[in-house]
Order: C-alpha cells, then sequence, then structure tokens
C-alpha cells in the first residue's frame, strides 16, 4: 500500500480548502445579492404605494419654477429692449428706413429679443403688416417695457420726423426705468427676507421656549387660557406675514 508524500497531502488539502472557501464567498455573495434585490422590490413597492403623496408637490415645484424662469425671461428681455432700440436708431441714422433697420437689430440683439422678433418678421413674411405683427408682440408679451417699445416703433414707422432722435430717446428713457426697477426689486427682496425672519421668531423662540420648560407647554396646550393666548398669537403672525408679503409683492 502506497501513501501520498507529505508536499502532496498538503497541497490536496489546501485545493479542498480553497474550494470550500470559493463555494462559502460564492454562497455569501448570492445571500447578499438576494437580500439587496428583496430589498430592491420592497422600495419598489413602497414608493408605488406613496407615489401618489409626491404627485402635488412635484405640481407645485413645477409652478414655482415655471413662474420663475418666465419673470426671469421678462427681466432679460427688458434688459436687452434699450440696445434694440439703439441699434435701430443707428441703422435709421445709416440711411435704412425703420422696418429694415429693425431687422437689422433684432438679428444682432440677445437671444430674447431675437427671438421674439424672430416671430414678429416671420408673420409679416405671410402677409401681416409690420406694425399689426408689433402689436401681436405685444399683446403676446403682457410686458409695459415691450408696449412702449412698439408704441415708438409703430410711431416711427407711420410718422417719420426724427425717427432715431425718437428711439434714442425712449431707449434711455427705458434704460432709467429698467435701473430704478431693477433697484426696487433688490429692496423688495431684502425686505421679503426680513419678513421671513420676523414672521418665524416667534414660533421659533416658542419651540425653543417648550423644549426647555415643560410647565409653559403644558400650560399652552393643556389649558383653555393657553390655547387662547396660542391661537391669539398664530393670528396675529400669521396676519403680519400676511400683510408683509402684500406690501413687498407690491413692490417687487
Amino acid at each position: 500500500m502506497r501513501f501520498a508524500s507529505p508536499l502532496a497531502t498538503v497541497v490536496s488539502v489546501v485545493l479542498v480548502l480553497t474550494g470550500l472557501g470559493a463555494m462559502a464567498v460564492v454562497g455569501r455573495a448570492a445571500g447578499v445579492a438576494a437580500r439587496a434585490h428583496a430589498r430592491l422590490l420592497d422600495l419598489r413597492v413602497d414608493a408605488t404605494d406613496h407615489a401618489g403623496w409626491w404627485w402635488p408637490v412635484a405640481g407645485v415645484a413645477g409652478r414655482v419654477a415655471r413662474r420663475a424662469q418666465q419673470a426671469r425671461s421678462r427681466r432679460q428681455l427688458a434688459r436687452a429692449l434699450p440696445e434694440l432700440l439703439e441699434r435701430t436708431a443707428w441703422e435709421v441714422s445709416a440711411g435704412a428706413v425703420v422696418s429694415d433697420a429693425l431687422a437689422t437689430a433684432g438679428r444682432r440683439a440677445p437671444a430674447p429679443v431675437a427671438r421674439e422678433l424672430a416671430g414678429v418678421f416671420d408673420q409679416v413674411a405671410l402677409g401681416v403688416p409690420l406694425s399689426g405683427a408689433l402689436q401681436a408682440w405685444a399683446a403676446r408679451a403682457r410686458s409695459s417695457e415691450v408696449r412702449h417699445v412698439v408704441a415708438g416703433l409703430c410711431l416711427a414707422l407711420e410718422a417719420g420726423g426724427q425717427q432715431a432722435a425718437a428711439l434714442e430717446n425712449l431707449a434711455s428713457s427705458l434704460r432709467e426705468r429698467h435701473s430704478v426697477t431693477e433697484e426696487a426689486r433688490v429692496l423688495a427682496t431684502q425686505a421679503r427676507a426680513s419678513a421671513v425672519v420676523i414672521a418665524a421668531a416667534p414660533v421659533v423662540f416658542g419651540t425653543l421656549l417648550g423644549m426647555g420648560d415643560s410647565r409653559a407647554v403644558a400650560f399652552l396646550f393643556g389649558s383653555p387660557g393657553g390655547l387662547a393666548c396660542l391661537a391669539a398669537g398664530l393670528a396675529l403672525d400669521g396676519a403680519g406675514a400676511w400683510w408683509m408679503w402684500r406690501i413687498t409683492r407690491s413692490v417687487g
């Protein structure tokens, strides 16, 4: 009877242990993968069960983002209008008629104005008079700055005279008005931030007081007098926040 050499025995034992270790690692990895898959399924079920709660939040967030984008677009358009009028006035001073000068200035204008004027001249290409296409732009934009620009351009188209000087004066007026409006908007933003701090301060102070003094919490929520004080305080705080919001909204 022949016995294996000690080296062969050691090698065999190492190979067996290595195989057992590999099987254990594979088995553990399979278990982890199975648990992860089950967890993902549970999360997907939970997300499906609670998806209805997120639709109103997403709708409100989308509406707020859309309004912010529209406000940004209106401000960009208002900043670009004086430059449009100045370029048009330069072209008129160089001998171009108002329609050609406006088309050239529109092609060189910033993106918001260039896009709007491209739509205006698309209507002109379809046979709509330039004054009518400009008035349609003013009605669509719902901006006082656009209405002033359209009124000045229509007057220059129909009246003649010192067209370049009139357009330059209108551009200067719009630039000054935009500067005042931007300053008022910045001040209104600061006032709104102050209003938020003032309105939130009583709530934060009451919360900190309740965390440090249980008797105050018991009085506010456990007695008729405390509930009356709490309701009156919240009502006055809400009324003040609403009033400050109305004031800053009318300015900004």
